[in-house]
């Protein structure tokens, strides 16, 4: 089957880029053929999505939009596989040259800000779907900027995107909350499907063909060999946004630290937007006793996030708004990581609580509940090691095997084995 892979960003700045930074060699170890379609290239000190040397890779601002599609049309693809377009615009002229099917990895085109909750009076996370009464709830609960026009252009912007969606031949996402939120906005069961992530597990040789389900395993003593005898260094990893808490989480280790009589470290991996309002209140706190030491690292690789957490002993996701999935607890428990994290979105799916972490009290979320699941995670031995271990387990079941066993299918069914011709538009 030709599959193309359509994206807004050839480089890997988040996960609807490094989504399909894994599948598409998934999808030649299962014989099939892509092509990437990207509308813009940038950072240029970011790794380049993983492409086949045969794969062709077309960037529309490269060559322009015409010219690209035109390409595309050329190679005539079975099937598109669409990963969050922000351009409404290119998403339905990919409709006009294949069958596509869309992989929901956002809120985008489900509400006005992305964010999908409520700031004011207190966070609070929203289940309306997207339509003209956002506009009446965007002030009083501070749903984003305060420019009018801003909400407005938005406004729009996230309905051509939610009409685009609509035109899709079929919707996927990583979560059933995410099948759910669609519902909710009116698409067609049949036509929305959960499949999950694919999760690859770093202790793990795979064989060279992805549906053999041999491997060959390290042991648990070789991973996470850097854990300390007295488990206190937490590890945050994603973009520095408001919605995903960072802010809070600083408090709450504060209040951690007070409620264990002990020191903690807290490593904030990851860049965005707040990184420089964080760091400014972490250096106000500095003049204070501080029992909680503080690191940023900024941007870091796929291997140098995967020593970090080795050397990690707990993972903090205090993400305010609903996660789609919440990839990261899942890529962590396979090094044993437990996590604690709020009841956001996806969440739920891969956390359990008290089997591979705690689900902190969120209604609403606050400092001291998170600092109370972290202080419980930490201040007994016995019942950390079980964390771990129930890490480890639940995030084995998030394998690339059963998430090609799940995609596959609707991919052919889309496609119907029919391959376009050009003049198809």
């Amino acid at each position: 089957m030709r599959i193309a892979l359509a994206t807004a960003n050839a480089r890997i700045t988040g996960g609807a880029e490094s989504y399909p930074d894994s599948i598409i060699p998934m999808l030649h170890e299962a014989g099939h053929q892509t092509a990437l379609i990207c509308e813009y290239d940038a950072p240029p000190h970011r790794r380049r999505i993983n492409t086949v040397q045969t794969a062709p890779l077309w960037l529309v601002s490269e060559t322009g939009l015409t010219s690209a599609l035109e390409e595309l049309k050329r190679w005539r693809p079975a099937v598109i596989f669409s990963q969050c377009m922000p351009s409404a615009e290119l998403e339905m002229q990919l409709h006009k040259i294949a069958p596509t099917v869309n992989f929901i990895h956002t809120q985008y085109g489900l509400c006005i800000s992305g964010a999908k909750m409520f700031s004011y009076p207190v966070p609070r996370i929203c289940h309306r779907p997207l339509g003209k009464l956002c506009l009446a709830h965007f002030y009083p609960h501070r749903c984003g900027g305060l420019n009018p026009l801003t909400m407005l252009r938005d406004y729009r912007t996230q309905t051509a995107r939610l009409g685009a969606m609509r035109s899709a031949h079929a919707i996927v996402t990583a979560s059933e909350y995410m099948r759910l939120e669609l519902l909710r906005h009116g698409f067609e069961p049949r036509n929305v499907h959960t499949v999950g992530l694919p999760v690859f597990d770093s202790t793990v040789t795979y064989p060279s063909k992805i549906n053999d389900n041999s491997v060959n395993r390290r042991t648990p003593e070789a991973v996470n060999h850097g854990l300390s005898p007295i488990p206190h260094r937490v590890l945050f990893i994603g973009r520095l946004e408001k919605p995903k808490g960072a802010s809070l989480l600083i408090d709450a280790m504060i209040a951690a630290a007070a409620l264990l009589r002990r020191r903690l470290t807290l490593t904030f991996a990851g860049d965005g937007r707040e990184r420089g309002a964080l760091e400014d209140k972490v250096r106000h706190l500095s003049g204070e006793d501080l029992s909680v030491n503080f690191v940023f690292t900024g941007w870091l690789e796929r291997e140098q996030l995967w020593a970090l957490i080795d050397q990690s002993d707990l993972l903090a996701v205090p993400s305010l708004s609903p996660e789609t999935f919440g990839l990261v607890g899942v890529e962590g428990g396979l090094r044993y990581l437990p996590a604690v994290a709020f009841n956001a979105g996806g969440i739920a799916e891969w956390l359990k609580d008290g089997v591979n972490g705690r689900m902190a009290r969120s209604c609403p979320p606050t400092a001291e509940t998170f600092a109370s699941a972290l202080a419980d995670c930490l201040s007994n031995p016995a019942n950390y090691a079980r964390l771990r271990q129930g890490a480890r387990n639940m995030a084995l079941r998030f394998s690339p095997q059963a998430h090609l066993k799940k995609l596959l299918p609707i991919l052919h069914e889309a496609s119907s084995g029919e391959v376009w011709s050009l003049s198809h538009s």
